[in-house]
């Protein structure tokens, strides 16, 4: 890995505040960096929105922008669980394909990766990543995947949820205002910057 690459990972609950976060930390690196939002779950999200096509159900948003993609709680954990091991193989996919581009470009790159859980971190740990964890109110939390219209809830108990073996180098509070959000991921990304 090159020295001047950020490789950030956002982690926490479903509704924390990930995808926000990717939204700020972009606007701030944006200028000095090319950067990359590289989504473990992103594959999951996308057979998702196949088979609710398939059979022909309300489609659920964008898999590219979380923000603005109605879950299937229970769907994307049973695939989780059922692709366990393949998660791992497009990561790394993927993350060759930004390298490749990264060749050819003058800009320093920035990797920020939306959702990890215990089973990816092992390989984000050995990658380099930065991992940030995103803490909020249960019932703001509760509160917010309300609001956000998921289809169907997750099961929080579930091993492929879990992300409490994830040691984290920063710490978000996002229980305040989006203001607050920002204002905490500037002051993170800041301090991450070489």
């Amino acid at each position: 890995m090159k020295k001047h690459r950020l490789l950030i990972s956002f982690f926490g609950p479903s509704g924390a505040g990930k995808s926000t976060c990717f939204s700020y930390a972009n606007s701030l690196l944006r200028l000095g960096y090319q950067v990359h939002q590289l989504d473990v779950a992103k594959p999951l999200r996308l057979v998702q929105k196949h088979a609710y096509q398939i059979f022909g159900r309300d489609p659920p948003g964008n898999p590219d922008q979380p923000a603005v993609f109605r879950q299937d709680g229970q769907l994307l954990s049973f695939l989780a669980k059922h692709f366990e091991n393949d998660l791992g193989a497009y990561f790394l996919k993927e993350l060759a394909k930004i390298t490749e581009a990264e060749k050819k470009s003058q800009q320093p790159m920035a990797i920020i990766n939306t959702d990890c859980r215990n089973n990816m971190y092992e390989l984000l740990q050995t990658l380099g990543f930065v991992f940030i964890r995103l803490d909020v109110q249960s019932e703001l939390l509760q509160k917010r995947q309300i609001e956000r219209g998921d289809l169907s809830p997750y099961h929080p108990r579930k091993a492929v949820e879990q992300y409490n073996a994830i040691k984290p180098a920063y710490i978000i509070k996002n229980n305040g205002s989006l203001r607050e959000l920002e204002s905490q991921v500037h002051e993170i990304i800041i301090k991450i910057i070489p």
